[in-house]
């Protein structure tokens, strides 16, 4: 794919292998962001500043005519016969959030719906696993004579996972898992690809495996 500033969301639905309403899904879970491209559309926007503090991770300012949907537009858009849909608000980032209203309202259908590049690059990570998706296919795709592990072998490679988990990245494998994500993405930056929930199962099941160094 491309790389862009913005995605169409029917684009993302093939890469995927989903939905429009599926990703918009996503959106009205608060899983997901969710904007519109209406450049050139909209004829009246008045905006307010929010008071909001995004000085720790400030995300940069969003292409012009792209505007982030709230919530209740996502839950209109996701039902049946919901269009085309009249937008009168959305949020937009630039150099800080804003609340922007439409007037006259904005009519949108499901073409004018798009997902932000990081946004993409995020639910590739941590919700679809793209890269994870792809390795599993081939390895079942591959010939593997004597697939099953006995129960020695899989203690073994737990042991290993877990020991390197703890001894390359300190991860407290018997507390709660902190830094899956940069985990995950270390081991992508040398081409593994894993996704996030089945790394941390794999750290969980090493944990009852490996007994804690602090143990008497």
């Amino acid at each position: 794919m491309i790389e862009r500033d913005f995605y169409p969301l029917h684009m993302l639905a093939e890469r995927w292998t989903c939905t429009v309403h599926d990703l918009l899904h996503l959106g009205v879970q608060g899983r997901a962001q969710v904007c519109a491209n209406i450049y050139g559309m909209a004829t009246g926007i008045s905006r307010t500043r929010l008071d909001t503090d995004f000085s720790e991770v400030a995300p940069d300012d969003m292409p012009r005519g792209v505007f982030e949907l709230e919530h209740e537009d996502l839950r209109f858009l996701d039902m049946p016969d919901a269009l085309p849909h009249e937008l009168h608000e959305a949020l937009k980032f630039d150099r800080g959030w804003w609340a922007c209203e439409f007037d006259p309202p904005v009519s949108i259908n499901h073409d004018h719906l798009c997902m932000l590049h990081e946004e993409v690059q995020r639910l590739d990570r941590e919700v679809f696993a793209v890269g994870a998706q792809v390795s599993e296919t081939l390895a079942e795709s591959a010939p593997m004579p004597n697939k099953s592990l006995s129960t020695r072998e899989r203690n073994t490679m737990l042991r290993l996972i877990g020991g390197l988990a703890m001894a390359g990245w300190k991860m407290p494998i018997h507390e709660r898992l902190n830094g899956i994500t940069e985990m995950v993405n270390d081991l992508a930056a040398v081409g593994v690809s894993v996704s996030e929930d089945t790394l941390r199962e794999r750290l969980r099941e090493a944990a009852q495996v490996i007994e804690p160094a602090n143990r008497k």
